[in-house]
């Protein structure tokens, strides 16, 4: 069992002749939804995370053209904290152990305003990281495309498995989303994490540390504190994750009047049926466990009778309520 636990001999002493620290064990970590994988090196010491990555990220890394690499620059300048890279091997990284608690493990009663005033905070500062064209993730925007790329993307791994869509359904679908993708794509001016939910948030001691931040994007000031107040991950009532988010709202508009404060209900909407649709990839075509358990929390979360809106009224209410039934 031991055996099973502890990485190669030649991997092991590899490790040790990089850090030029002696290894106690190896032992396996939880995985994300990626192809990557992550093990806890134990040394007398202190612990940290060795990520194995693909092939192609792993050669990615050498070559100085990884995106893990690039925004976990970006976040560093700006003062957020992220895990360090304490070295780099031929497969991967080995980077600062933030520990065993990501925030859906240690949210309870007693601490969720502090800790969701912490990672509120955290947004905030993501909106003032400046923007420089090289920067990788200045290259991608949530533009019209993007946003409809992501609704096809729904469409394909949930809808067309799970939906029996008739001709005029799917026509009022096709509408839709090209309605919601291009009134939303005018609000993409700001640095978003785009996959900030308790999950990839680790709580350490008085701080928090991002994970899972490579596909950084520039998209709406909004993005991320819906991703976090209407994550599936955490149990929360309806009506605590729309007051924490109502009063996430109000700080924003008193730092920055100037801000939309409007089209959250349409971009709500298009995070939450994007993420429906990875956890049907997930569980389908990733095989990483049954994801699609989440689809329930995903739609139970939503305040379905605000999003209503007449300029999308298929998807914001019709198909809401088609997913709902579809997962009784």
């Amino acid at each position: 069992m031991i055996d099973q636990l502890i990485a190669s001999d030649n991997t092991t002493s590899r490790i040790e002749d990089t850090l030029s620290l002696p290894i106690a064990k190896i032992t396996p970590m939880g995985g994300d939804g990626s192809e990557r994988s992550f093990q806890r090196i134990h040394t007398r010491e202190k612990t940290f995370v060795y990520m194995l990555l693909p092939a192609n990220e792993a050669k990615q890394v050498h070559d100085g053209t990884y995106d893990w690499l690039a925004v976990a620059a970006t976040l560093t300048a700006a003062g957020i904290n992220c895990p360090n890279v304490v070295a780099t091997v031929e497969d991967g990284l080995i980077i600062e152990d933030g520990g065993d608690y990501t925030l859906n493990r240690k949210l309870n009663n007693k601490n969720r305003n502090e800790l969701f005033a912490h990672c509120f905070a955290v947004a905030k500062q993501m909106l003032t990281i400046p923007q420089y064209p090289q920067q990788v993730w200045c290259q991608r925007r949530y533009d019209s495309q993007t946003y409809l790329r992501e609704f096809k993307f729904f469409q394909k791994m949930y809808l067309e498995r799970f939906l029996k869509l008739t001709p005029t359904m799917h026509d009022r679908l096709t509408h839709d989303f090209h309605a919601i993708s291009n009134y939303l794509a005018q609000f993409s001016k700001h640095f978003v994490h785009r996959d900030y939910h308790s999950r990839n948030i680790m709580v350490c001691d008085d701080d928090i540390m991002l994970l899972d931040f490579q596909d950084a994007i520039i998209g709406s000031h909004f993005y991320d504190p819906l991703s976090l107040c209407f994550d599936s991950y955490t149990h929360l009532a309806p009506e605590v994750r729309m007051g924490l988010f109502m009063s996430y709202c109000a700080s924003l508009q008193q730092e920055y009047p100037n801000l939309d404060m409007h089209h959250w209900k349409p971009l709500l909407i298009q995070r939450q049926l994007k993420a429906i649709g990875s956890f049907a990839r997930l569980t389908i075509d990733a095989k990483k466990g049954n994801y699609l358990r989440y689809v329930q929390p995903a739609i139970a979360c939503l305040p379905r009778q605000q999003l209503i809106d007449e300029r999308w009224s298929y998807v914001s209410d019709t198909l809401l309520t088609q997913i709902a039934n579809s997962v009784k």
